[in-house]
């Protein structure tokens, strides 16, 4: 009704229980990492792959759309052809994200990071079946050619907190989630949306390819050829 459009990002494990509620939502985001046995390690669950597939299952039966996201890790770096195989079969897109330094609260993320060599093998790989056509992948060319520097990105201007912001549950304000900041951050439920977005502080990161905030800021940039993702997931 307020013209908002309500996703969710989901490991899969809640889905089928909670289904009811979810019926409004434009889009739920899954996360795979893999076949079973790379997924349920990634997790630390044994039978979560089981249960981001039954989630998939039950989102299709009841019309509601969901797409995948896999980190590419070292556990998963060849797994890319399962992936995508499993985006067909499920007749959705996945997207493909390197890691970050916040990954799942872990600071340090060297003992799960691939080496550079087979990253940028899996993302040539993803870029070869892009031009050949392949639909369920999410990501443009335009971004796999930012991620495909990673750790090391090319600079692009950064819009955090100025086109896109991120609020957190106790109503604190961030540009965006993904770097850390040694100042207190404005909360909005104190001061008011706007007075606290005015105060956010700025952002100090070397880049980051997560989709979301890397298409606003492709876009912003004009390279246009982003747009073709960003429908993807907004048509």
């Amino acid at each position: 009704e307020k013209g908002i459009r309500p996703e969710i990002n989901s490991n899969g494990c809640l889905i089928p229980r909670k289904i009811e509620k979810l019926k409004n939502l434009a889009l739920v985001k899954l996360s795979l990492d893999g076949p079973p046995e790379v997924h349920d390690l990634v997790r630390g669950r044994n039978g979560s792959y089981a249960e981001v597939v039954k989630a998939a299952e039950v989102l299709r039966e009841k019309g509601i759309r969901f797409t995948f996201a896999a980190t590419l890790t070292k556990y998963n770096i060849d797994s890319v052809g399962f992936l995508l195989d499993a985006a067909r079969r499920f007749d959705t897109i996945i997207a493909f994200q390197p890691l970050k330094l916040l990954y799942r609260g872990v600071q340090e993320i060297t003992p799960i990071s691939p080496s550079t060599d087979s990253y940028r093998a899996a993302v040539k790989k993803l870029i070869d079946a892009k031009k050949a056509g392949n639909r369920h992948i999410r990501n443009s060319l335009v971004e796999f050619e930012h991620i495909i520097d990673w750790p090391d990105y090319k600079k692009i201007p950064c819009w955090a907190g100025r086109i896109f912001c991120i609020i957190n549950t106790n109503g604190d304000l961030y540009p965006c989630d993904r770097p850390k900041y040694d100042t207190p951050l404005p909360n909005c439920l104190e001061l008011g949306f706007k007075n606290a977005l005015e105060r956010l502080p700025e952002v100090d990161c070397k880049g980051c390819g997560f989709c979301g905030t890397l298409e606003l800021n492709l876009l912003m940039s004009f390279k246009m050829g982003v747009l073709e993702a960003v429908k993807k997931v907004t048509s």
